[in-house]
């Protein structure tokens, strides 16, 4: 700190590390069972479970992440560009370097700073961990049917996207998106079976291919980008009510909110006028795609700012709470 330096370092050179242990850990019997990985760095986690053999015992662990090759540069623009790229931006060479879509295996061809959502198994007898792309689209922020979570079926990953960065520009939410993260893995499961699948980057980069994963992507999942100058946070899933007919409901029974601010209303960084307008935007989950709008938009005449992380409390959980 007295250098000037920043506090936080990436070290592109040495691997990641995961632990994995019990969740009642009990130091005198217990252990932790430590993997590697290619060197990445992961804000946030989107689901985990248990990966079970035909006799219930758990020969893996699995985990959703959204994953980037180094500590996103553009978060910290108010620091100097190392020549490492931490901090203040890429370098004015990568901003104009030409990258490739995530699915070939061969990362570091991938734009260093964006996220894409990835599937880490952890693998409990060879301890070897093996990473799959699940989508092509740059997304943080990933929420779930909380209801689902945990689940080795889980379906559904719901992301924020964010907008490719630019010069003195940072991170920017520009739409939702949702992936159908079963579709990658059982296809990935097909083309293992068959043998058509390999350790891409031979540091465990088991890939489906780049255009294998759009077209995955085109049939089962979906974007919405809000629109020039519109920018949000992070969507929040939303699930419906139970049914009255007493029938379960699908895991993408629901809708997404997200909170956007049309940034026509500032000029220079600052708002033109105290007349500041946010909308509350609504999404049908079961229909996410450019081609499906909002359901409804609410007008708040203020300013929300961009922010993450939410929580649906229902009416009934605050009466209960109010009873406490």
């Amino acid at each position: 700190m007295k250098e000037g330096k920043p506090i936080i370092a990436f070290d592109s050179n040495s691997p990641s590390r995961f632990g994995i242990l019990p969740r009642y850990f009990d130091p005198s019997k217990d252990e932790v069972i430590w993997f590697e990985s290619r060197a990445c760095h992961i804000f946030h986690t989107a689901n985990a479970w248990d990966e079970k053999d035909a006799d219930g015992n758990v020969v893996a662990v699995c985990m959703t992440a959204c994953r980037s090759e180094r500590f996103i540069s553009e978060i910290n623009l108010w620091q100097p560009t190392t020549p490492s790229g931490y901090g203040g931006g890429k370098t004015e060479e990568e901003y104009q370097k030409q990258y490739r879509f995530p699915g070939f295996g061969d990362y570091s061809s991938q734009d260093p700073d964006a996220t894409y959502l990835t599937l880490f198994r952890f693998d409990l007898k060879t301890k070897e961990t093996q990473m799959t792309t699940l989508s092509t689209v740059k997304t943080e922020f990933p929420v779930l049917n909380w209801d689902r979570y945990t689940q080795p079926n889980l379906r559904y990953v719901y992301g924020a996207t964010l907008e490719d960065a630019s010069p003195g520009t940072g991170l920017k939410v520009n739409g939702v998106n949702k992936t159908d993260i079963q579709a990658v893995i059982e296809r990935k499961q097909e083309l293992q079976r068959a043998g058509q699948i390999k350790n891409a980057g031979g540091e465990g980069q088991w890939e489906v291919g780049a255009e294998e994963l759009q077209r995955i992507q085109k049939e089962t999942s979906g974007t919405y980008i809000f629109g020039p100058h519109i920018f949000g946070g992070e969507a929040l899933f939303v699930p419906n009510s139970p049914r009255k007919d007493g029938k379960e409901l699908e895991e993408d029974d629901g809708h997404l909110l997200v909170y956007v601010y049309n940034e026509r209303q500032m000029e220079d960084g600052l708002a033109k006028s105290k007349n500041q307008v946010t909308e509350l935007w609504i999404f049908n989950a079961k229909k996410v795609g450019q081609e499906h709008d909002p359901i409804a938009k609410v007008k708040i005449p203020r300013r929300v700012p961009y922010g993450f992380h939410g929580l649906l409390v229902t009416r009934e959980q605050i009466q209960a709470n109010n009873q406490i």
